[in-house]
């Protein structure tokens, strides 16, 4: 009736990337598989802006429900979970008790009532988003001395301490590494390769070359099919020494809604244009109409990495349409209406998709169009 597990501390990135402590006895985390230590030349396991962290509680563990049966239920105000933070609480965006929708199969839920009506929960700590933190593996900037769990009814009852053998500690920011940027002397992008790029990396630009001449600045032109149109082309401005936050499609944001944003994707396909701003950089879109469709008034939308959507400025010049698309944003040009949102950090209880805030961050729509620098044969230098 009340599942409960060997505490430990899961990282579950926005995007699916997933860095777990691991466990060696109940009750003890080890990060990186080791006895963590402060000694110099120490490493951190990496944890990402906007992760969040689930606590797993000791097998045994007593939590104050009310109900028995179908009706049982987990009541967050009596059951106090504290967690202290020796270092690096200023990360913390919220904290609190979530029920979620499904359960979750690492074990961090913890079950009550019974058959169809079971209602599962966690204890989630999901930190600020900073898309320009840059991860050290050898500075430490989240550390977790202890965490406690009082349940009316119940001494406290201690889940974690800090201990010279056993900590959890992490180095928050995202992964950093250099590029060199290259276009052939027609302008076709040559490097770097879709298969070069990591996601989740902050690339510093080195280098641009145009047929083996260097040059300090460049704009890639992307050019691909779009729905409803004869064709869109996406330009990311480049710069010697330019940092770029990059975030592969496949693990971005869609617009795939439920009827309570105000509309369904359904309805949106057939006649709807899509892509994903894959870089922490303004991408410019410009969306060739077609004779058919020259006097058509498109609404354009973006929504970025917190499921914030947002109604675009876009330009109609005689059928075609010119508008910038924010960073890490997913977009789409339709003739339908998108009801746009502000996102707050989530609110413990209330969130339904775990450490997102939104019900959809994760996944992209099979008919996603990737704006990007790097994938596809049609990348080149903008001239």
């Amino acid at each position: 009736m009340k599942k409960v597990l060997a505490l430990v501390l899961a990282v579950i990135m926005v995007c699916t990337m997933a860095f777990a402590a691991n466990v060696v006895n109940a009750g003890t985390i080890v990060i990186g598989g080791g006895n963590a230590s402060t000694t110099p030349g120490e490493t951190y396991n990496q944890l990402v802006p906007g992760s969040t962290l689930t606590v797993k509680f000791n097998d045994g563990t007593k939590f104050y429900t009310e109900g028995t049966g179908a009706n049982e239920k987990l009541v967050p105000a009596k059951n106090t979970v504290t967690v202290t933070f020796s270092k690096g609480a200023e990360w913390v965006a919220s904290q609190g008790w979530v029920q979620v929708k499904n359960v979750n199969t690492n074990g961090s839920t913890v079950s009550v009532g019974s058959g169809e009506n079971v209602k599962y929960y966690e204890y989630q700590i999901t930190l600020k988003q900073d898309y320009t933190k840059a991860y050290d593996e050898k500075v430490c900037d989240l550390s977790i001395s202890k965490i406690t769990l009082r349940a009316d009814g119940y001494a406290e009852n201690t889940q974690f301490a800090e201990t010279n053998t056993s900590k959890i500690v992490f180095g928050v920011g995202y992964k950093t590494a250099d590029i060199a940027v290259a276009f052939d002397a027609n302008g076709v992008l040559t490097a770097p390769t879709a298969g070069n790029l990591e996601n989740g990396t902050i690339y510093t630009v080195k280098s641009i070359t145009v047929g083996n001449k260097a040059t300090s600045t460049a704009t890639a032109s992307k050019s691909y099919p779009a729905v409803g149109g004869t064709g869109m082309t996406a330009d990311i401005a480049l710069a010697v020494g330019q940092k770029m936050l990059y975030v592969a499609s496949a693990n971005g944001v869609s617009f795939v809604e439920g009827v309570d944003k105000g509309y369904k994707e359904a309805e949106l396909v057939a006649s709807t244009t899509k892509g994903f701003n894959e870089f922490n950089t303004t991408a410019k879109v410009v969306f060739n109409q077609g004779a058919a469709n020259a006097d058509k008034v498109y609404n354009v939308y973006a929504k970025d990495l917190s499921g914030k959507v947002t109604k675009l400025a876009a330009t109609l010049d005689r059928g075609v349409l010119t508008f910038n698309v924010p960073a890490l944003s997913a977009f789409i040009i339709t003739t339908g209406s998108v009801t746009a949102t502000a996102v707050e950090p989530a609110t413990p209880g209330t969130t339904t998709n775990p450490g997102t805030g939104a019900n959809d961050v994760v996944g992209v729509a099979a008919a996603l169009a990737v704006v990007a620098l790097v994938s596809g044969a049609a990348i080149s230098l903008k001239k």
